[in-house]
């Protein structure tokens, strides 16, 4: 079997294509829905939270990217709560969040209105 590096495999558009495809048919062959964002993916990850919360009242977004969270408070009815998990790395923990953690600062959600 031949392993190649990460960066070397992916740079290549087409590599990149052909493994995004060969996920998705695997993911969905698995009952595992799937979506793929055209451009930044955040806004497509926090709708698709939202809805699947309607089926399950249990949703929970992992990423790194503050800006999920952000979206998630911004985005998230006020009558549901979903959350958001930033794993840790090495010697910081994990830390879950809400989409009502950032209401206890309403200066700072004022900044972020979103339609």
């Amino acid at each position: 079997m031949r392993i190649l590096k990460y960066k070397t495999t992916l740079a290549n558009t087409h590599n990149k294509s052909r493994f995004i495809l060969m996920l998705c048919e695997e993911f969905t062959a698995a009952g595992i829905l799937i979506k793929q964002a055209d451009n930044d993916a955040d806004v497509l990850i926090i709708e698709t939270a939202i809805e699947q919360w309607k089926s399950s009242n249990t949703t929970v977004v992992v990423g790194e990217d503050v800006d999920l969270l952000i979206l998630l408070t911004a985005r998230t009815p006020n009558d549901k709560i979903i959350y958001f998990l930033k794993p840790g790395k090495a010697q910081v923990q994990s830390t879950i969040y809400s989409s009502q953690s950032l209401t206890a600062y309403p200066k700072c959600q004022a900044h972020f209105y979103m339609q």
